[in-house]
């Protein structure tokens, strides 16, 4: 015999949205640092005096946190 009851979830009530949150805010830090690491990773093979791949691996960065921000909060 099978009951249809709803199963309680063991969260408090506003963790599940502390948690989501949480992880869309970490995953664009990691985004923002990967493309900045990247950037300053070419620069210095290059060497040159302004730092213009690391400028731009933080603006890709940015751009692409700002993406998965919009698509991971946008409603179905």
């Amino acid at each position: 015999m099978s009951t249809d009851k709803p199963r309680r979830s063991l969260l408090p009530s506003g963790a599940k949205d502390y948690m989501r949150y949480s992880g869309i805010g970490l995953t664009m830090a990691g985004c923002v640092a990967a493309f900045t690491l990247f950037g300053r990773w070419l620069d210095g093979l290059v060497r040159w005096k302004v730092p213009v791949f690391t400028l731009v691996g933080a603006l890709v960065g940015v751009a692409g946190a700002m993406l998965y921000l919009f698509r991971a909060t946008r409603k179905p």
